[in-house]
């Protein structure tokens, strides 16, 4: 048997009986290739990484300001458990836990925003997303306006868009793609105003006054309500009646007398109305100063002047 012999001015050669000491000290207290139990920390420098794989497809690595668990293999990187909880390196606050055959939940400082349920989603606080897709529908937001269409053209739904002069519009498409909008609601900011449109006409104005305007399929403004004044214009802009048919005809309710009034007035302003007040009916002439013929309950009829009559006059009942 050799002499195994220390280095060069380390002492006299290791005798037999110290060679099997050390041996088995190695062999007691030491890790082995084919496997070990350590029963003490396994303490690594900064820049040293726990290999793990044949190609160290995993690794475990502190990088003296950086700690890193990097996954390099060509297979799937899974971290399994029954309840696995991210927290802070204090265990205090939860960033996101994932709970076995239940909820998984993100955290913000410490408080649950999002959680899945078994329906989907529940989002605590708001939701602020550029683009949206339900379905076959898109929802897009884009500075000042708010899509929503199928995935090839917004204009097959409805935009919702503001301008920095303060006003908003909110359009329909028609279902045929990259055509105009069909049908538009718009906020005027200049005139406190709305305006309902469809096929990029006027249909409908509501002015900040409360006057309302409705428009006929030539654009032209076909019925007016003026909010002021308490009167319905049709084909008129200025009724000067409750109910006025054009500039000068028309229907009113007078002031202070509970009466339906029907009044035309021609070119030379001479009027005609018949009124209904009451339980009467009466005729004015062009002075309209006096009822020229009233007709009450009964069927009676006066005349304030004389009767003039081309044929003749029958009298089926008593005369005075």
């Amino acid at each position: 048997m050799s002499t195994i012999v220390t280095r060069a001015g380390k002492g006299s050669p290791l005798t037999n009986t110290e060679l099997d000491s050390n041996f088995t000290n190695l062999n007691t207290d030491k890790a082995e290739l084919s496997g070990s139990t350590f029963t003490g920390n396994l303490s690594l420098g900064d820049g040293v990484s726990a290999n793990f794989g044949a190609s160290n497809d995993l690794t475990i690595t502190h990088t003296g300001s950086s700690s890193i668990l990097k996954e390099n293999g060509t297979g799937t990187f899974y971290i399994q458990g029954t309840d696995i909880v991210f927290t802070n390196s204090a265990g205090s606050e939860r960033y996101a836990d994932f709970t076995d055959n239940g909820a998984v939940r993100l955290y913000h400082d410490n408080s649950i925003k999002l959680a899945t349920t078994s329906t989907g989603i529940d989002v605590t606080g708001s939701v602020v997303a550029d683009k949206v897709t339900v379905g076959t529908s898109v929802v897009n937001y884009s500075g000042t306006d708010l899509t929503v269409g199928d995935n090839s053209d917004s204009q097959n739904g409805i935009a919702i868009q503001t301008s920095t002069t303060g006003n908003g519009y909110i359009l329909f498409g028609d279902g045929s793609g990259a055509s105009s909008y069909r049908g538009e609601i718009n906020y005027s900011h200049s005139t406190d105003s709305m305006t309902l449109k469809t096929a990029g006409t006027n249909r409908l104005n509501l002015a900040s006054n409360g006057d309302i305007s409705f428009y006929n399929d030539s654009a032209a403004q076909g019925l007016f309500w003026d909010s002021s004044a308490s009167s319905l214009g049709i084909g008129v802009t200025n009724p000067n009646s409750s109910y006025a048919i054009t500039a000068n005809k028309g229907f009113k309710s007078e002031a202070g007398i509970p009466n339906f009034t029907l009044v035309e007035t021609d070119s030379s302003n001479q009027t005609w109305q018949i009124n209904s007040t009451g339980a009467s009916l009466s005729f004015r002439d062009v002075s309209r100063a006096a009822d020229r013929l009233t007709i009450n309950t009964s069927g009676n009829a006066t005349f304030s002047g004389s009767v003039t009559a081309t044929n003749t006059i029958l009298n089926t009942g008593s005369t005075t």
